[in-house]
């Protein structure tokens, strides 16, 4: 049994989709006073990623499940 209770939300964001739109500092910025105004406390990322690329499976979709284990392992 773990320590912690529930899960904390962890945003994961393209690193070529977002220097396309503005430098990594200024993004996670932008991002984290957007969300503070959009959702609840609890929805609030505690931790924003940026990554080369997301893991998709051959139809597009994002490999949830893969993600997941990479944050485990940086932590």
């Amino acid at each position: 049994m773990s320590g912690t209770i529930g899960n904390a939300a962890c945003y994961f964001v393209d690193r070529h989709r977002a220097s396309a739109l503005f430098a990594s500092s200024v993004l996670v910025h932008s991002l984290k006073q957007n969300v503070k105004e959009m959702v609840g406390k609890w929805k609030y990322p505690r931790w924003i990623e940026i990554v080369d690329d997301l893991p998709k499976t051959a139809t597009g979709k994002i490999q949830r499940f893969k993600l997941k284990e990479a944050r485990e392992q940086s932590t």
